[in-house]
């Protein structure tokens, strides 16, 4: 069995980056935002567990970006389970729901490797790909018109609180509370990917400045990096590598915020990002469990199946979280599919819903190895599937998200004859 070098250091890379999570959890998350939640509790045998998953599952992450799935199943590694991973063995977090989180790694690990899935052909998939794509893309320029909405625009980052919430019931109401977030997160990057997939640059730079002005009218930050991430895919399709020059990133931002707060005692950009990005979503995920191990799961209650199940609480969950740990009733304390799923359906839930989100990661790859890269369904993909991740139930990341959106826009695009390329 011969080892790559790029695969060994790849893993040095990521032993690197769960060592510097915990330093960093040690040195400022605790110091820091203790008050939040955070906190240092000695348990050497957790510790040493922590880091024995770790290197375990490590092992099956992948290092080249060859399908759609290999990009989220990385993202999914290193953003939620190496997080949650450091937490466990610093803060003495529960075993029996590390291990059921280590689980539903596993059942991803071995969804991507069953079979390739045969998806059937759309004939003139591409086109109606587009005419979908225009048609949100015009029904939210019709709505900013009659709202006087696109007379309204900010760019400046101090105020996009302030405007978003002057716009909220605008733009946010009803329908156009899935028409306006599906527009800026999934139709015009289809619109982009194509035009960029097809050489039509003079076209993408339309679709850029068009988001520009999206960015501007609903004051979501997301909405002016989506172009961004999606350009940077196009941009380095060719790159070998590119998961381990993701993580390297990955390596250096967490170095610089720690170098940054230690150095200049500046600890805006550690809260932004080490607090933010890596750590805050996992400790929600512990906290739902504590909360719904103990006062029992909901089953949906809260959601579709209100009318059969009844819900016992005045605030919605998230609300309930937010209250209950940070005494913020009023606090969003969205987390992912993995929390959720058991808030709902107990550790069975995480289970089967686990399965659902692997398999969606198979039919994805299924869509790309009809010839289009994968960089053409990740632009467009990732930002629902991020969200199921980290902040969205599934059902909700499926239809408020756009996931299913996304699903159904990269079926039509999808091309029966290969061209010889899977990436």
């Amino acid at each position: 069995m011969v080892i790559q070098i790029s695969r060994i250091a790849f893993l040095l890379l990521i032993v690197t980056y769960k060592a510097l999570l915990d330093m960093s959890y040690l040195d400022f998350i605790v110091p820091v935002f203790s008050y939040s939640g955070f906190q240092y509790i000695e348990n050497s045998v957790k510790y040493f567990e922590s880091w024995v998953l770790f290197s375990l599952a490590a092992i099956f992450v992948p290092h080249r970006l060859c399908k759609p799935s290999d990009f989220l199943f990385f993202i999914f590694f290193v953003l939620t389970i190496t997080p949650m991973l450091s937490m466990y063995g610093l803060s003495n977090q529960p075993r029996v729901y590390m291990y059921f989180c280590m689980l539903i790694f596993i059942i991803f690990t071995l969804v991507r490797a069953t079979p390739s899935l045969r998806v059937p052909y759309i004939k003139n998939g591409n086109q109606v790909a587009i005419i979908i794509s225009g048609a949100f893309v015009a029904l939210s320029v019709f709505k900013f018109i009659v709202t006087g909405a696109i007379w309204n625009i900010n760019f400046d980052l101090a105020k996009v609180y302030e405007h978003r919430e002057q716009l909220g019931d605008t733009l946010g109401s009803g329908l156009w509370g899935y028409i306006i977030p599906w527009t800026s997160k999934i139709f015009t990057l289809v619109i982009l990917s194509i035009f960029l997939y097809n050489k039509k640059y003079l076209l993408a730079l339309l679709v850029v400045m068009f988001q520009v002005l999206l960015f501007g009218i609903t004051s979501h930050k997301g909405v002016a990096l989506y172009p961004i991430f999606a350009i940077a895919l196009f941009m380095l399709k060719d790159v070998k590598y590119i998961l381990t020059y993701c993580l390297l990133s990955l390596v250096v931002l967490l170095i610089s915020c720690y170098l940054a707060y230690f150095i200049w005692n500046y600890e805006i950009l550690a809260s932004l990002f080490t607090r933010r990005v890596f750590f805050l979503p996992s400790l929600l995920n512990f906290h739902y469990y504590d909360f719904f191990s103990k006062n029992g799961h909901l089953y949906l209650g809260h959601g579709i199946l209100s009318p059969f199940v009844e819900y016992i609480y005045d605030i919605d969950p998230k609300r309930l979280i937010g209250s209950t740990y940070f005494g913020a009733p009023d606090m969003a304390a969205n987390t992912g599919f993995i929390a959720t799923s058991y808030m709902n359906f107990g550790f069975l839930g995480m289970i089967v819903f686990g399965f659902i989100a692997a398999a969606i990661l198979k039919l994805v790859d299924g869509f790309s190895e009809g010839g289009k890269p994968s960089w053409f369904y990740i632009s467009f993909i990732s930002a629902p599937y991020f969200s199921l991740l980290t902040s969205s139930e599934l059902l909700t990341s499926l239809l408020t998200h756009g996931l299913l959106a996304s699903l159904l826009l990269a079926w039509l695009t999808y091309n029966r004859s290969p061209q010889g390329t899977s990436r």
